[in-house]
């Protein structure tokens, strides 16, 4: 009898920490999709224009290779 008591306790621990490992789980998605959200968010504000001369062909190639590195 004490046997089965002690199995059924085990069992019911391996519930509680199954059911413990789930909500842990699920908190650390919704925050990493939070920031996720939020990251992608903030990079879309603060967007600029990345090439923005005005020059065409040979010219902006060469405006290219002479300007800033990073604009290249």
């Amino acid at each position: 009898m004490y046997e089965a008591d002690e199995d059924a306790r085990q069992a019911a621990r391996v519930l509680e920490m199954r059911r413990l490992y789930q909500i842990i789980s699920l908190c650390v998605s919704i925050i990493l999709g939070a920031c996720t959200s939020l990251l992608q968010t903030q990079s879309a504000r603060t967007r600029e224009p990345y090439h923005t001369s005005v020059l065409t062909g040979e010219a902006w190639v060469i405006e290219l290779l002479t300007g800033h590195p990073k604009c290249i």
